[in-house]
């Protein structure tokens, strides 16, 4: 099996090289998750990039080997979803959702590092129904606009490199309105923080990030 796959792994690489990257196929035995982390700390890598079919309901479920390495990875991991992402239309529209923690801020800048890929980035902020509950019409209008400001200054920061950026503030249940807003925006990719603020840190449980990386009809990037 060992050897077999080592085979495939060749003809891969020569279609890997030909577009002028560097490989280094390896074959690990043991429990594959882990062996998946491991080998990237040792490799020193800066993305992992793992492959599921967005129809199977077992690719994130508990014990699976994606929920695995996005639950322990200290590495952003790529989500990849659909095999129109392999012709380079992956970075074109990109939805950016923020909560301003510092995994959020650290996704802002993997989205500034990718320069010239990407066309258009949507950045969203939701503001969830635990932080409204409280809230007047008044109290609601002066969050947004708080917020707003904020996603105004990535704004121009994308703006300054080229990418056309566009602010959107809405309120109400943070993955549903992050899953309307992949429709709506017609985006190839989602990039969000895997941690921060209360929809983000119970990561794992239910939460808002993980019914995205589940739910998602585009690949997802996820930044810990």
């Amino acid at each position: 099996i060992k050897a077999e796959a080592i085979a495939r792994f060749k003809d891969w690489a020569k279609e890997v090289e030909e577009v002028g990257l560097r490989v280094k196929p390896l074959v690990k035995v043991g429990v594959p998750w882990r062996s998946i982390l491991i080998t990237a700390q040792e490799e020193g890598v800066q993305l992992l990039a793992v492959g599921t079919d967005k129809e199977d309901p077992e690719a994130l479920a508990v014990g699976s080997t994606v929920l695995n390495i996005l639950r322990h990875s200290e590495t952003p991991v790529l989500i990849s979803k659909r095999e129109e992402d392999l012709e380079g239309s992956l970075f074109d529209n990109i939805l950016l959702a923020v909560d301003f923690s510092l995994p959020s801020e650290k996704a802002f800048g993997l989205v500034m590092a990718m320069g010239s890929l990407v066309k258009r980035v949507d950045l969203v902020f939701v503001l969830s129904e635990k932080e409204i509950s409280e809230l007047d019409a008044q109290g609601i209008e002066r969050k947004s606009e708080e917020h707003r400001g904020n996603l105004e200054l990535y704004s121009k920061e994308l703006a300054q490199q080229g990418v056309e950026a566009r602010p959107h503030i809405f309120v109400g249940n943070v993955s549903q309105e992050i899953l309307k807003a992949i429709q709506d925006f017609q985006s190839s990719m989602v990039v969000m923080g895997t941690t921060g603020k209360d929809r983000f840190k119970e990561f794992w449980l239910g939460s808002a990030s993980h019914r995205v990386a589940e739910m998602s009809p585009v690949s997802v990037l996820l930044v810990p």
